[in-house]
């Protein structure tokens, strides 16, 4: 009996010291697998990593986690082969073991005490950090990577842990409060309910690396981005857990990694309450290039969007349209820029010239949008940036549709971490467009998502434009009484209405001023769309007569610029489409002088690819240094000018053969409108 309790208070007493032992964050191997010299630097290997990871991981972890360094299974190849394609990397990604953590099926995450590293990293450790085996990508050294697979399954640890922090510890705290059926009533409870895990199951974090629920009718979490290769390591997008834990690894040992991923930085950081390499100062770009349809490689298309220079943001939102990817609007954001030289402040309203627009769009490298492709998300989504005239005349003139410019609520901090995502999204996102699921309004909203991190913002959901337009008006976002006063809306650049009223104007003071002739026609559309231009022409004529004085010559003159000038628009776009429509049809066939010109067309599609800046920055994960961006060599420039003069040269010809009728007529119209301002300066100078 004696032998029993003694044997009961050794077990005890040997209990409590494990206990106490185990408070303690520390990482601790098998001394006995090793020689005295090879464990001392184990023993360094793992004092390193400790000195890294967050306090706030290591009160919550808070035992001791033992690493075993053993076969892990899977290919044996741990070093980076940084000269892979992307579809190399995912394959090696999903065969290449590094690590691992045990979490079985019955097995409690909260209390796992190991994790294993694969054993051919040790060599790296035995031989120190000082002369370590090098690459050009990842974590640059084995040494560090083998750093970087232990704090990855640590990440995963930590993540089992079912740690929440700010809001969401609250929502947690007062939905256990709730009753059962109150708790299945609220999406937040529910949201909860559903999160078992710290950080990536948290909606801050889903959203600020990407994944999204996609799916009409059985949701489903998504990372749509194609992007791979500005990926530090294609792993994050298994799934949400590997996500957090490439993240992790990266925002402790990654001193540039706040300025390639500032939003994820600064989703990591307000989770540990930890800013690693915070006063690193960052060298990356803060350009971004405009898209624009002259691909001319002379010009530099650069425009500085450091957040610093943006006085505000707006929600810009253009109204329903006829096409069928336009039928819900289109949503976009424009940041207002004020003029070179000019101190931030409300009038810089007013330099339109220089705000630019930040717009979500399919791109569409075929030769005509196809709509069943647009449904099947074949068409890659990326950020376009466009200027703010070039938007404003592509909606309000040239498909005749209204623009809403409403000021977002935002704190400066809130308004540089929107900016900082459209960077991040600029450079280092291409997506899969689908017009209905994952269009301009779905992409938009997560930028929101960076900037505003209360869970009410963060759980919203737009399927289109105008739905994203009521969430913004609901939360506060945006204020729409400021359209109330037209006059005042359009003076302060809120809204700029379609030229539709513009148009029927001119037209009826035509009809009720001018030539009789113009009652002929029903109406302005009927005008706009049904007349010629040699018939317009002797309209003019017959208003240039003496019948009519020179006053009522010029007024009439002028709404004949506005209408021509929308006859322009729509004729060269229907012309193109023409095109577009018989490229198409002979994409099937090998030979002959149309399939000929449709290579080139998509040959010149091509080219617009190598002048694309963000496909000429270095291999890189994030936002580019400014270093690794890569202008255009001279010899590059005089290939692609030569190149595109070439191909627009034998277009040019084989189109004036093709349609003849067509290219006629855009030659009449082009007459039209330099009659037309001709005769105006005219009768202005004449006036005075």
């Amino acid at each position: 009996m004696k032998n029993i309790v003694v044997l009961l208070l050794f077990f005890v007493g040997f209990q409590a010291k494990a206990v106490t032992s185990a408070d303690k964050f520390h990482l601790f191997s098998d001394p006995k697998k090793y020689t005295k010299e090879q464990y001392r630097e184990i023993i360094r290997f793992m004092d390193s990593v400790e000195a890294l990871v967050p306090e706030k991981m290591k009160s919550v972890l808070a035992r001791g986690i033992f690493v075993d360094f053993a076969d892990t299974g899977g290919s044996q190849l741990i070093y980076p082969q940084c000269d892979l394609s992307v579809e190399n990397l995912k394959q090696k990604a999903d065969t290449v073991i590094l690590g691992h953590v045990e979490n079985g099926l019955f097995t409690n995450a909260k209390s796992i005490s190991g994790l294993s590293v694969n054993k051919n990293f040790l060599k790296d450790i035995y031989a120190g950090p000082a002369a370590p085996k090098r690459f050009t990508c990842g974590h640059k050294d084995a040494y560090r990577m083998a750093q970087s697979v232990v704090l990855h399954e640590l990440a995963h640890l930590y993540d089992f842990m079912e740690t929440k922090v700010g809001e969401e510890a609250d929502v947690k705290k007062a939905c256990e409060a709730l009753e059962r059926e109150e708790r299945d009533r609220d999406i937040k409870c529910r949201f909860q309910a559903g999160n078992r895990k710290s950080v990536s199951g948290s909606m801050t974090y889903l959203n600020a690396a990407g994944w999204t629920e996609k799916g009409l009718i059985i949701k489903k979490r998504k990372n749509l981005n194609l992007a791979l290769d500005r990926s530090p390591d294609v792993y994050e997008y298994k799934n949400p857990l590997e996500s957090f834990a490439v993240n992790f690894e990266y925002f402790i040992m990654d001193p540039d990694f706040k300025c390639r991923r500032p939003t994820m930085y600064d989703e990591l950081r307000r989770h540990f309450d930890f800013a690693p390499n915070a006063n690193v100062p960052c060298t990356t770009s803060t350009d971004v290039y405009l898209s624009t349809a002259q691909m001319d490689p002379q010009t530099n298309y650069a425009v500085d969007i450091d957040p610093s220079r943006v006085y505000e943001v707006d929600y810009l939102f253009a109204s329903e349209g006829e096409a069928f990817m336009s039928r819900w609007g289109h949503a976009m954001y424009r940041l207002i820029l004020c003029a070179p030289g000019k101190p931030k402040g409300p009038s810089c309203r007013q330099d339109v010239a220089y705000h630019v627009v930040v717009s979500y769009r399919a791109m569409v490298t075929d030769l005509q949008i196809d709509s069943r492709k647009g449904l099947n998300g074949d068409y890659p989504s990326r950020l376009f940036i466009l200027t703010m005239n070039d938007t404003v005349d592509e909606y309000t003139k040239g498909e005749l549709r209204n623009v809403i410019s409403l000021p977002m609520k935002m704190t400066t901090e809130e308004r540089t971490l929107f900016v900082q995502r459209i960077l991040e999204q600029y450079w280092s996102y291409r997506g899969s467009y689908y017009f209905l699921s994952n269009n301009c309004a779905t992409e938009a909203v997560s930028l929101t998502y960076a900037s505003k991190k209360d869970l009410q913002h963060q759980m919203m959901t737009a399927d289109d434009p105008l739905e994203l337009y009521r969430n913004y008006i609901k939360l506060g976002m945006v204020n729409p009484k400021l359209l109330d006063n037209k006059k005042n809306a359009k003076d302060q650049t809120y809204f700029f209405p379609a030229h539709t009223e513009k148009l029927y104007k001119a037209f009826g003071a035509l009809q009720a001023e001018g030539p009789a002739k113009f009652k002929s026609y029903k109406d302005a559309r009927d005008y706009l769309f049904n007349s010629r231009a040699t018939d317009r022409r002797a309209l003019f004529q017959a208003l240039w007569s003496d019948k009519y004085n020179r006053d009522t010559q010029r007024r009439m003159t002028a709404y004949l610029v506005q209408l021509e000038e929308h006859i322009q628009r729509v004729t060269e776009a229907q012309f193109g489409k023409v095109v577009a429509d018989r490229f198409a049809k002979v994409q099937k066939d090998t030979s002959g002088k149309t399939k000929q010109m449709s290579d080139g067309a998509i040959k010149m599609l091509k080219l617009t690819e190598i002048v694309m800046p963000e496909n000429r920055a270095a291999k890189a994960y994030g936002v580019p240094l400014k270093t690794e961006i890569k202008p255009l060599s001279e010899g590059e420039k005089k290939y692609i000018s030569d190149t595109l003069q070439t191909l627009t040269d034998g277009i040019k010809t084989w189109a004036f053969n093709e349609f003849p009728q067509e290219i006629e007529e855009m030659k009449h119209v082009m007459e039209n409108r330099n009659e037309l301002a001709k005769n105006l300066i005219d009768l202005s100078k004449r006036a005075k």
